[in-house]
């Protein structure tokens, strides 16, 4: 009952919200952005996710479709009862929604992205309700944002480890040959590498950063030793897992897909990572 109330009076505060605000979203300025990035997304070729502002910025005429839009960036993107926000403001705000790549339809794609842009225009205006009221000061918040902030300054030195990190079709045919087996989905019939193609790369990716990943650990092992006293450890328990106790724990916000607390990449902890020395029983 609390949840479905909850979600009722969410809903209305930002129903009133929004239509108090009068916005109206430019019909041209939209379809640039959707052309511009259905065109980014076929081309892109990066593991990482990046802003979708400075791809815009760094388009040249080889990208129609980006090019076109960066001539655009002073132009209103949607105007308000109060003001107006540019093509280039909007983009500060927007990360462009995960879709997969095989997604083919234009109605589907564009019916994707305005959900997003709608969302992204609801949080812009509720972000700034929050700073009317101050909220943005409350240690709370700010205790929450340092936690996050740790993660996403880990997060890119892991991609500053790994942004070379390139998959070849050699090598994905390779691997496939020597790990077919995992790819096969029927008994009765052998996998076809076009069929898992996508998977494979993935794959190898996660092979080869891995590899990256622990060479930068074997090396900072050396600058930062640490020891961890097991036994201890040991005694410490969050939950009894009976099945595997290498089972790994995470803890979701009620009521959302949200980590209540922010977690390392998992890629750390693979075989031969081990970033720490074990005590021996003397020193236990």
């Amino acid at each position: 009952l609390y949840q479905q109330k909850l979600h009722e009076e969410l809903l209305e505060y930002g129903t009133t919200l929004m239509n108090s605000k009068a916005v109206v979203t430019k019909g041209e300025a939209f379809r640039l952005l959707a052309d511009a990035l259905r065109e980014w997304q076929r081309g892109r070729k990066e593991e990482h996710p990046i802003n979708f502002l400075q791809v815009v910025q760094q388009a040249g005429k080889e990208q129609p479709a980006l090019w076109e839009l960066k001539a655009h960036l002073d132009s209103p993107f949607f105007t308000h009862k109060d003001g107006q926000l540019s093509v280039q403001e909007f983009l500060r705000i927007f990360s462009p929604p995960r879709m997969k790549e095989d997604v083919k339809s234009t109605r589907e794609f564009r019916i994707a992205l305005h959900e997003s842009v709608a969302k992204t225009i609801r949080n812009y205006f509720l972000v700034q309700e929050a700073r009317r009221l101050g909220l943005q000061n409350s240690a709370r918040v700010q205790q929450e944002l340092s936690r996050w902030r740790d993660k996403w300054v880990f997060e890119e030195f892991r991609h500053s480890l790994v942004q070379d990190v390139r998959v070849t079709n050699k090598e994905m045919q390779q691997y496939f040959k020597q790990n077919e087996d995992r790819y096969r989905i029927r008994k009765d019939r052998a996998p076809r590498f076009s069929e898992v193609a996508p998977q494979v790369r993935q794959d190898v990716y996660r092979v080869q950063a891995l590899k990256v990943l622990t060479e930068e650990i074997t090396s900072l092992q050396k600058r930062y030793p640490v020891t961890v006293y097991e036994s201890v450890l040991d005694t410490v328990s969050v939950i009894d897992f009976r099945k595997s106790r290498w089972a790994t724990l995470q803890l979701y916000r009620s009521g959302t897909n949200r980590l209540a607390f922010p977690t390392v990449d998992p890629m750390w902890g693979g075989v031969g990572s081990r970033p720490f020395n074990t005590a021996s029983e003397k020193e236990r």
